[in-house]
């Protein structure tokens, strides 16, 4: 990626910021946002589904070449499509919602991915905890500590195996550069992640894979490489805004784009290579969930002022 691109997307990105900030405040966007995720979502699950099932042989369009990609953006899909479901439940938007959840749910078991799993389970884990924080009954605090700890440990252990299938090796390769050349600001948005590894060291020469990469699968590595820990550090405190600002307000949005953060962070410890980027699935994950919550923020102020 050369600068020229990376000056492009950060326009679009102040554009759709101040875009989302000024739209009026009786505008429910972030309800109008999701319905719009979930109906293209849907359509393309569909396609998917029939595609495999009926042997169609029709080639995926864009991203969704690469199946990783696709069970991604599925799985937030799913989780999106879960807290509408559980919201308007015995409702016939509940039953609609939960109609997508299963598309979404089934889209992801084809497509396989253990990282998205371990996401939706992370995403879960992090709200079950919110809850618990928030209730005020004993009979809920009891039932939230029981499945709170079910869920911690059922991360715990997905993250083990995680750790060992995404070859830890190449973070440690990566961010061995990153101490040796540009700890502080990095070695630049541009570079590419591919400092070489030590095939003596590691196992991977005997599953015949190359000692050098592209990236090293691993968003928050790949931003201490490119932007040093300052970079991180921006990254880290957008989180911990956005995340603070919801929970602290008690938005009536804090599960859905509070559980989508959670869900980006996971994703990032096992996928992603650059923050800022042509369209991909960061945009999905992260970015739209922060300039929603940019958006209620700045109507939040509003009204207070007001």
């Amino acid at each position: 990626m050369d600068l020229q691109s990376i000056a492009v997307d950060l326009v679009v990105l102040c554009f759709v910021a101040t875009a989302f900030l000024h739209i009026p405040q009786k505008v429910n966007l972030t309800r109008i946002v999701m319905v719009s995720v979930l109906s293209t979502a849907t359509i393309s699950a569909l396609i998917l589904l029939l595609n495999e099932l009926l042997n169609l042989n029709l080639d995926p369009v864009g991203a969704w070449n690469v199946r990783s990609v696709a069970a991604i953006a599925f799985g937030f899909v799913l989780l999106i499509a879960l807290n509408y479901s559980i919201k308007y439940r015995m409702t016939m938007q509940g039953i609609l919602h939960a109609f997508v959840a299963v598309i979404s749910l089934a889209t992801v078991l084809l497509l396989e991915s253990s990282v998205v799993f371990f996401a939706l389970l992370v995403a879960l884990t992090a709200l079950s905890f919110a809850a618990l924080w928030e209730s005020s009954f004993i009979r809920q605090s009891l039932l939230w500590v029981f499945l709170s700890g079910i869920l911690m440990v059922a991360v715990l252990q997905m993250f083990n195996v995680l750790v060992e299938e995404k070859r830890p090796d190449v973070w440690e390769s990566t961010l061995a550069a990153s101490f040796d050349d540009g700890l502080m600001f990095g070695l630049g948005y541009s570079a590419l992640s591919t400092p070489n590894i030590d095939c003596e060291e590691v196992e991977v020469i005997r599953m015949g894979i190359l000692c050098t990469f592209q990236h090293p699968h691993n968003l928050f590595v790949s931003v201490i490489y490119q932007l040093g820990l300052v970079g991180f550090l921006v990254l880290f405190a957008l989180y911990l805004v956005a995340l603070g600002g919801l929970f602290e307000r008690r938005s009536e949005q804090r599960w859905l784009l509070g559980g989508a953060l959670f869900y980006s962070a996971a994703i990032f410890m096992f996928d992603g290579s650059l923050i800022v980027a042509n369209m991909d699935f960061v945009w999905l994950i992260f970015w739209l969930p922060i300039f929603l919550i940019m958006r209620e923020e700045f109507m939040a102020d509003s009204d207070h002022q007001e």
